[in-house]
């Protein structure tokens, strides 16, 4: 990886754009495995040196100044990653090294974007299901944000956002982006006709107003951290057909902390017969709700607030807690699958 811009192959084809955003997605992917604490396959490990390849070989149509300034950038950012060290990086349980790992692949990730406005295009097509789902994660993001819980209920199905802007010491950080304007997400919920799982349609339904007003009686049980008033939230009437497209955008870009790492906020609560099960680590973090009564907490309630707030800055979390988040998040629910709160709350 140390050959300069002229000795690149030239029998190397540019990429178009379609494929530059698959090979983007690849990395993102990894960066969201990294982040989670999990492992990524050996698979993964073989494919990330082919894809480094690919993508210092593109060859910026007409070979301006400016391409040739992009494979310098590509070099110095990716020069250094070989399959070995991934590997090392990956077996390892020093966090450091991952989130140095999770930089570079971001650079990377940043790298395939911008090559993709000088690669050979590629056709639009509009009722492709991404751009779908693109189209209705914007429309919410431009929608009006309103004070929790919700006073007059609407009817409707679709998405919904819920932002914090409060002064709960470990989400400083998320409160600090959300001020004046909610901008980042603690929680993506969708609200799906009733019945959908039969077949049946109900539009009329009040769903996303009572998705809403469920997610406030758990916020106010939980008074102790929490108070209602510190959340906003948004909402947006879909489709039926189109509302998992619009959630799984949202939930893949914003990555929201009650859905991808502090699970519990939405899930089923326990069924009987389990009065020894490990509270959610949303319950341990905001206890008080009625139906985690009596379950123990998941963690050690200060050393996960002190986690939070690490996992919030971007900085180095417990590998044990990643891990573990990770194993409720398998039963709880997954980033791009149904919200588990669609049965009840």
């Amino acid at each position: 990886m140390e050959s300069q811009p002229d000795e690149l192959a030239p029998e190397s084809a540019p990429l178009t754009s379609t494929e530059l955003k698959k090979l983007k997605a690849h990395v993102d992917r990894m960066v969201a495995r990294l982040q989670g604490g999990g492992p990524v396959p050996a698979k993964s490990v073989r494919l990330l040196d082919g894809l480094v390849l690919e993508v210092m070989k593109q060859r910026i149509l007409n070979a301006s100044e400016r391409g040739a300034e992009l494979l310098d950038r590509a070099r110095a950012t990716l020069e250094s990653l070989s399959p070995a060290e991934i590997a090392e990086i990956l077996r390892t349980e020093t966090g450091g090294k991952r989130n140095a790992l999770i930089k570079k692949l971001r650079a990377v990730s940043e790298l395939a974007s911008t090559l993709c406005e000088a690669a050979l295009p590629s056709a639009f097509n509009p009722l492709d299901y991404k751009v779908i789902g693109r189209s209705i994660a914007s429309a919410l993001d431009v929608s009006d944000p309103y004070i929790m819980p919700p006073i007059i209920k609407f009817p409707g199905v679709g998405v919904y956002a819920l932002y914090y802007i409060g002064g709960f010491p470990p989400y400083r950080p998320l409160a600090e982006k959300n001020i004046p304007e909610p901008k980042v997400p603690i929680y993506i919920g969708k609200a799906v006709p009733e019945g959908s799982r039969i077949g049946g349609v109900a539009t009329a339904k009040s769903a996303i107003c009572d998705r809403l007003l469920l997610h406030a009686k758990s916020i106010s049980e939980a008074g102790l951290t929490l108070r209602l008033e510190d959340f906003r939230y948004r909402f947006l009437i879909v489709e039926p057909a189109f509302v998992p497209l619009g959630e799984v955008v949202l939930l893949k870009e914003y990555r929201p902390l009650w859905n991808t790492w502090l699970y519990g906020f939405g899930s089923n609560p326990a069924g009987g017969g389990r009065d020894k099960t490990q509270k959610s680590l949303w319950d341990t973090l905001h206890p008080g709700r009625a139906r985690a009564a009596g379950f123990k907490d998941a963690w050690n309630t200060e050393e996960l607030k002190r986690q939070v707030e690490r996992y919030l800055r971007d900085e180095e979390v417990d590998q044990r807690l990643l891990r573990l988040a990770q194993e409720a998040g398998a039963t709880d629910m997954s980033v791009g699958e149904p919200d588990s709160d669609e049965a009840s709350i």
